[in-house]
């Protein structure tokens, strides 16, 4: 029989939650799986189960918090890119700032990686181009490729939990991250759902094509893992 989470293993739960953040929408693949490992051998040798692990995570409150990213159109792609990886919503607030909801855990990871890609985009537009309408469409660029790659990652990561399982010879210690991003976003979306948010459609841009090119290729060589944290926080 798997032990129950009590608070004796509250702390090896909470490892766990936070290896496989960080193995989730990693895009260094050695690091996404030695991440994964730790996450395996901690569940082994605590004599726990990810169904135990999950409990903890659909007992999570999803929370809400504002942050000081400024939302423009190029941030909403980005934001929305970090929201896919990481669990998370955002809805942009009358002081046109990102509001995050999810779990503090998630909500953290979202607006560490969120700020850090939307201050390098920035600043390679301002070092590259002197015209704002070129930083724009370099900026814009950019957010389009860091959203496809986003997608892809997620992508990936589905089809690497399926054979993962498919492999496992225990079913009930694999990760099952299909399951809980599922259950994540359920309960972002109830959360969202409460509250009283206005859609409003933004004005087509217009983009120069050599420096929306030059923006794309400049996130492509982005890491999308959370660069925070290191795997040996959680040996």
């Amino acid at each position: 029989m798997p032990a129950a989470v009590d608070d004796k293993n509250e702390a090896v739960a909470q490892k766990i939650r936070k290896l496989l953040a960080l193995s989730e929408g990693n895009a260094n693949e050695h690091e996404r799986e030695v991440a994964m490992q730790f996450a395996l051998e901690l569940l082994n040798k605590h004599n726990l189960e990810m169904a135990d692990v999950q409990g903890c995570l659909l007992a999570s409150e999803v929370i809400e918090f504002e942050s000081e990213i400024r939302v423009e159109k190029w941030v909403h792609s980005v934001l929305s890119s970090v929201c896919m990886l990481y669990n998370t919503n955002y809805y942009k607030t009358v002081r046109k700032t990102a509001r995050f909801v999810g779990t503090a855990e998630n909500v953290a990871v979202s607006i560490d990686v969120a700020r850090w890609l939307v201050a390098s985009i920035r600043k390679e537009s301002n070092r590259l181009y002197a015209d704002s309408y070129m930083r724009r469409s370099f900026r814009a660029g950019a957010a389009m490729r860091i959203f496809m790659r986003a997608c892809e990652l997620v992508e990936t990561e589905e089809a690497h939990d399926q054979e993962r399982t498919r492999k496992e010879s225990n079913p009930s210690r694999c990760t099952s991250l299909a399951v809980m991003n599922k259950n994540f976003q359920e309960d972002n979306e109830k959360f969202m759902s409460k509250l009283d948010l206005r859609q409003t459609r933004s004005r087509t841009t217009y983009v120069d094509g050599a420096s929306f090119d030059s923006g794309s290729a400049f996130a492509g060589g982005v890491p999308l893992g959370r660069q925070t944290k290191r795997i040996s926080d959680f040996s």
